[in-house]
């Protein structure tokens, strides 16, 4: 009983309230009844990606702009002095018009450095006539005119706040 009361004296100091039900619950959903109307600009599954959060793995994931599609901009928006701006809308709650803008890079080469040493010669581009398939429709063309040993060209990406990568394990190209 003693430990009881420490609990429910735990849970009311940090602000929980335990509710002690003795009978058996029941919800009931009437489904045929609809409250409220939903956009029909949302679909599918919700996932709130908060600085890269979900981005990881060992794969293209650990790769920034991997696709070379990050500097298109949002379907519906416009894009006016480097800022992707969306229309303008009421809020849902407040009804007031919100006139949303993001800064936005252009760059399709974004986070991706072509590095040329002083005697070789290369360049690189984004294409879409050489797809990787259709749901990547874009691409990296890097031509080498000429490199050697000493001078390597190095075309890399930065990642997500770098790229995670551990002493002693293996990792191949493919």
């Amino acid at each position: 009983m003693k430990r009881f009361v420490k609990r429910i004296l735990f849970f009311h100091f940090i602000g929980i309230f335990p509710i002690i039900v003795n009978a058996q619950s029941v919800i009931k959903i009437n489904g045929s009844a609809p409250r409220n109307a939903i956009s029909p600009s949302l679909y599918g599954i919700f996932f709130e990606e908060i600085s890269h959060g979900g981005e990881g793995g060992l794969y293209a994931e650990m790769i920034q702009n991997r696709s070379f599609e990050d500097s298109q901009i949002p379907s519906g928006c416009i894009l006016k002095d480097s800022f992707a701006i969306a229309p303008a809308k009421p809020d849902y709650f407040t009804g007031k018009i919100k006139n949303w803008k993001q800064k936005w890079d252009i760059d399709p080469l974004s986070s991706w450095k072509l590095t040329v040493p002083s005697g070789a010669q290369a360049k690189v581009s984004v294409t879409d006539s050489i797809p990787l398939n259709s749901a990547t429709p874009h691409a990296a063309f890097l031509k080498i005119n000429k490199a050697s040993e000493d001078n390597r060209v190095i075309f890399s990406n930065s990642g997500f706040w770098g790229i995670s990568v551990k002493e002693g394990e293996k990792y191949k190209r493919r």
